[in-house]
């Protein structure tokens, strides 16, 4: 099960692609509603009686709420000390706040995924990660990000990229390859409305040079993995969103997914009343209609389009039509996983 506690929607940055938008609520999780949070996980972890509970820290910037994250991260851990379930915990950041103490407990704590948003080089980086007054944010971070990896050979570089700088994707990749980051993470700006055959193709040839470098590499690195070229394709079912995996927002209230978090429609309870099971199973009535238009493709039980309902929602607003450049990014994978021979 995985549970994602919003500890913040506040952020220290001012990113051009969030999808979260700029004009944020800046609400802070009360350590109140955190200890309720707690109770509730627990409650639904027990009820589904699985193996293992993981935690995700999401924001906002969630390092804005060190102490609640180290606070919520120590009794989690003290509930588990006597049980044979395993617990792991999860979180993304920019980096602007790490600092020795903070670069300690994460690494020491968080083995799911330590996750580090940077873009590229300096100036790939500093085109979309700014702060509020307009500075990139490149020469702020790479030391600190540079000194997690000397503890953490596995921190994980999650790089966003859209229409502006898909053309300079391979040499953003390299540019951290060289650096001696061992798992890059290259994600496409979905919620970018700019994407068009053009820069589709330029994604596809990008790809193609990152294959390439990856394979040159690999053989000096086992440890080197590139998401877009080097990921295990497997057949998918259907969401679990509301499930096996829950949003727990600052206020307590609780959604499917990461992309309809604060959109009323898609609230589905909240810690203290727990799961509208009715609200919920409408929603996974929609999880089981077909993508009519997918449904010549090959690929088309291992792709995320065909799953993740929600997302299509957002992005197209067809809960059956996903995006062009999701499509573009599924079958780039796909293709790379088929040549590795690693579709199961």
């Amino acid at each position: 099960m995985l549970a994602t506690l919003w500890v913040t929607t506040q952020c220290n940055m001012k990113c051009r692609y969030c999808y979260e938008g700029h004009d944020k609520t800046n609400r802070m999780m009360s350590i109140e509603t955190a200890d309720k949070s707690i109770q509730y996980i627990m409650k639904h972890f027990n009820e589904l009686n699985e193996d293992t509970l993981i935690i995700n820290f999401h924001g906002g910037e969630p390092l804005l709420q060190f102490d609640l994250i180290k606070y919520i991260t120590e009794e989690f851990k003290q509930i588990f000390s006597s049980s044979s379930k395993r617990l792991m915990f999860g979180l993304t950041t920019n980096g602007i706040l790490l600092d020795e103490k903070i670069e300690e407990y994460l690494c020491k704590n968080f083995y799911y995924s330590l996750s580090a948003s940077l873009d590229g080089n300096k100036l790939i980086n500093d085109t979309n990660r700014m702060l509020k007054n307009g500075r990139g944010t490149y020469d702020l971070i790479i030391d600190k990000f540079v000194s997690l990896l000397k503890i953490r050979q596995d921190v994980r570089i999650r790089m966003t990229f859209n229409t502006d700088t898909v053309h300079n994707l391979y040499e953003s990749v390299k540019h951290l390859v060289k650096i001696g980051f061992n798992t890059i993470i290259p994600v496409a700006d979905y919620f970018d409305d700019r994407w068009d055959k053009h820069h589709i193709d330029i994604l596809h040839k990008e790809a193609e040079k990152i294959f390439e470098m990856f394979k040159r590499e690999k053989e000096k690195n086992s440890n080197l993995s590139i998401s877009i070229v080097d990921v295990e394709i497997y057949k998918k079912g259907n969401c679990g969103g509301g499930i096996t995996t829950l949003n727990i927002d600052p206020d307590g209230d609780i959604y499917p997914c990461t992309y309809v978090v604060e959109d009323e429609e898609y609230r589905i309870g909240n810690i203290d009343t727990g799961i509208n099971k009715v609200k919920l199973q409408k929603i996974h009535s929609i999880f089981n209609t077909k993508n009519e238009i997918c449904n010549d493709c090959s690929y088309y039980n291992y792709c995320s389009a065909t799953r993740c309902k929600l997302i299509n929602k957002v992005l197209t607003n067809n809960f059956n039509i996903p995006s062009p450049v999701m499509c573009a990014m599924e079958n780039i994978m796909y293709k790379f996983s088929k040549y590795n021979l690693k579709v199961s």
